[in-house]
């Protein structure tokens, strides 16, 4: 029986007795609204002490710094099924990176368009180039009828660079099977909200159309007869690591001069000095293949360059530009010679250079 039943209970009663029995039943009546309003008090304090708790407890959504990140279980980091589009193979559900949707045009398409329904809204694509014509077409992507401006891209993956490397009018490096290139921001939290100005809510079905064009000219006209727009967009897992003001993948897949699915397991951050400073960095895991990426943070003005500097014992591959030295090696190694970096005395101060190294664990 709540507090208004036993009140009224009370007043039926006082109908049967005396009217002092009424005089008594006011204070009893006086008390029972001094509970209820007792009892409203708590409720309100309880329900605002609640939602402090909330707005204090830790965010879930805001990634560890800790690298150590899901177990290796294949399911937990998805799998290297691929599924096949005309000649080219596409990754379903690599390293947590699901495939929603992928075209492939025909000869001489001029746009392909596709559909997809985001979970997170955390979305990413690549637009391979075709072997013909490539430095002749133009690409234009955009999503519900509204362009996705070149600016809007923050980099290409693992780089770390603070300006774009590739235009929206560019197109991805052909590779098979096709894996997850670009996205808008690096940062999981930043990436949703970028697709959500540009009205990508998850949930909701989103039309891509990714459309290329060519100068009006025997060369051009040549490629855009053959051309084969290609588009794929992927959901990306949240399982990104930030550190340092920048966002690095926990787990990636056929990185450059490696192949299979790896996973990050020790990052390093070198302030240069002037000079040559040769990095190496241990091998946690001696046991399976590893890849080693090595590059400058913000490298374009900072006047460091990087190169293979002394081979590790067991190297495999090794793909070096400006800026960035990538080594894939087979197991064995304590430790690897992860770059050469040459720095001019002219050179800005405080610059770093980021290690990572991920060890195969597909």
């Amino acid at each position: 029986m709540n507090l208004s039943e036993l009140n009224q209970a009370l007043h039926e009663i006082a109908d049967e007795v005396t009217d002092d029995s009424r005089t008594r039943l006011a204070s009893v009546t006086r008390r029972v609204e001094v509970a209820r309003r007792s009892r409203m008090a708590a409720i309100i304090v309880t329900t605002c002490a609640a939602l402090a708790a909330l707005v204090l407890l830790p965010n879930w959504g805001v990634l560890p710094e800790s690298d150590s990140g899901p177990s290796a279980d294949h399911t937990t980091f998805g799998s290297l099924a691929t599924v096949r589009d005309g000649d080219y193979l596409i990754y379903s559900d690599a390293g947590g990176v699901r495939l929603l949707d992928s075209r492939v045009g025909s000869a001489g398409t001029a746009t392909v368009r596709l559909s997809v329904t985001p979970r997170r809204g955390n979305l990413g694509w690549t637009q391979p180039c075709q072997k013909y014509g490539a430095d002749q077409l133009q690409y234009h992507l955009s999503v519900n009828g509204r362009a996705i401006p070149s600016a809007a891209l923050e980099n290409r993956r693992y780089t770390g660079a603070s300006t774009l490397s590739d235009q929206n009018t560019s197109c991805d490096d052909d590779g098979s099977p096709m894996q997850v290139e670009r996205r808008l921001s690096n940062s999981p939290q930043g990436n949703i909200g970028a697709w959500q100005r540009l009205g990508v809510e998850p949930g909701r079905p989103a039309v891509f159309e990714l459309r290329v064009t060519a100068s009006d000219d025997p060369a051009g006209r040549a490629a855009l007869a053959r051309a084969m727009p290609m588009l794929a967009v992927f959901e990306m897992p949240r399982r990104a690591l930030h550190t340092h003001g920048m966002w690095v993948e926990r787990h990636i897949v056929d990185p450059p001069a490696a192949e299979g699915a790896f996973k990050l397991v020790r990052r390093s951050f070198v302030t240069l000095q002037p000079g040559s400073t040769q990095l190496n960095v241990p091998i946690p895991d001696r046991g399976k293949q590893v890849y080693v990426r090595t590059f400058v943070r913000n490298g374009d003005g900072s006047g460091v360059t990087l190169s293979e500097g002394i081979p590790t014992r067991n190297e495999l591959d090794t793909s070096v530009s400006r800026w960035s030295v990538e080594k894939s090696i087979a197991s064995g190694p304590t430790s690897a010679h992860a770059a050469l970096a040459s720095m001019p005395d002219s050179a800005r101060d405080h610059v770093l250079v980021v290690i990572l190294v991920y060890v195969r664990y597909l």
